[in-house]
């Protein structure tokens, strides 16, 4: 995020709060001064990120609107998320998400996309799951997503949540999460809580050579939990994700080499299940780079690796990626063709299911080498 923009969205969000603890703890005086905050507030957007609060695009929206006298439709594009503060409650809106919120019915609904929260006050506060429908009164601390194929995703982390759907109201404990897939068939799920200690929770690196580009991070490990995910993101706004990796140890390393044009990083460790269900993240870490590396390392850099996608179809996987059009680069020690745009496209079929590792190895033209990682589950059809 920019430093006016985060520094501005900072501000805004204390003040909200503080607000809101006013507003709540003077309830039921009579005050005709009192400020009432709006129920829907934008307090901050990522810093290269869009808004406008109609589909045609033609109304911006900034962390300084107020009041809306008109209902709004968001749709956020896959380099924006939003956060808001609704009734209370603090809403991180994630890329590739699509929301409605009516301004005098007061309700916020999730059409598609994720939706993570924090509540502020004790007072409940619900978020529809469907256009005015399907509320759920939500937990302290949890999140919701909503796939392109409607099925629903709800985890509750801290305090308990409920679902109702039609005329059927669901209790979701805290760390447990619900899945309703397209059929409307419904699987709850323990999940592991959150990991209580990080390192560092702030770090400042100087650069001067490639190697003070590698982070080492570690955090505690929660017992019967052998496998979690590391996510690297620009912002605390999660809109982007520069690294996503699963390790089966509770510390790592970071070479964010890659993305040295961007100076802050934020991270969070989430435990997984045995059958890979993602519990509660961990409290964010940040890294702070500064300074400039020497051209002579610069030569030295590792060659780029991105992974597009990995689609499984029955018992074979789909790889596509991008690295530098002059790299070497071997998945699974095959050499892959690297096209001219340094796009490649890779097929792999197994013969027997379950969980497959996939290693990516890159070397640059002066020989510097990288790896990565990857997994994927190859099911029965």
């Amino acid at each position: 995020m920019g430093k006016v923009k985060f520094v501005f969205s900072v501000m805004t969000l204390v003040i909200s709060v503080l607000l809101i603890i006013n507003t709540v703890k003077f309830e039921g005086k009579s005050d005709p001064l009192k400020y009432t905050p709006p129920p829907f507030q934008i307090t901050g957007i990522s810093e290269n990120g869009k808004l406008f609060q109609d589909l045609s695009l033609s109304i911006p929206l900034t962390v300084e609107s107020g009041r809306f006298k008109n209902n709004l439709r968001i749709k956020t594009d896959p380099r924006t998320s939003f956060e808001v503060i609704f009734k209370g409650t603090l809403l991180i809106i994630l890329p590739n998400s699509y929301i409605f919120y009516n301004v005098n019915k007061q309700t916020l609904s999730l059409i598609s996309g994720e939706i993570i929260w924090t509540r502020l006050t004790k007072y409940p506060t619900s978020i529809y799951t469907k256009e005015e429908s399907s509320p759920i009164t939500i937990s302290r601390s949890g999140r919701v997503l909503i796939t392109g194929d409607n099925r629903l995703y709800i985890w509750s982390y801290r305090g308990g949540t409920t679902l109702k759907s039609g005329e059927v109201l669901i209790e979701i404990p805290e760390r447990k999460s619900l899945f309703i897939d397209e059929e409307k068939i419904q699987k709850m799920i323990n999940i592991p809580p959150a990991i209580t200690f990080i390192a560092p929770k702030e770090q400042d690196v100087y650069i001067k050579k490639l190697t003070d580009f590698l982070v080492k991070i570690d955090w505690k490990a929660i017992p019967g939990i052998t496998n979690y995910k590391v996510k690297v993101y620009p912002s605390k706004l999660k809109e982007n994700t520069f690294i996503e990796k699963i390790v089966s140890f509770n510390r790592t390393g970071l070479d964010l080499a890659e993305f040295e044009r961007n100076r802050e990083f934020f991270w969070e460790i989430i435990p997984l299940t045995e059958e890979m269900y993602e519990g509660e993240p961990s409290r964010m870490g940040k890294i702070r780079l500064f300074g400039v590396m020497l051209k002579e390392e610069r030569d030295n850099h590792p060659s780029k690796l991105t992974i597009s996608s990995m689609d499984v179809t029955g018992d074979t996987v789909t790889i596509k990626g991008n690295t530098n059009a002059d790299a070497k680069l071997y998945i699974n020690e095959i050499s892959v063709a690297v096209g001219i745009t340094g796009n490649f496209t890779f097929t792999k079929t197994y013969t027997t299911l379950g969980l497959k590792k996939i290693t990516f190895r890159v070397i640059s033209p002066l020989g510097v080498e990288s790896t990565l990682i990857k997994q994927v589950t190859i099911n029965e059809e």
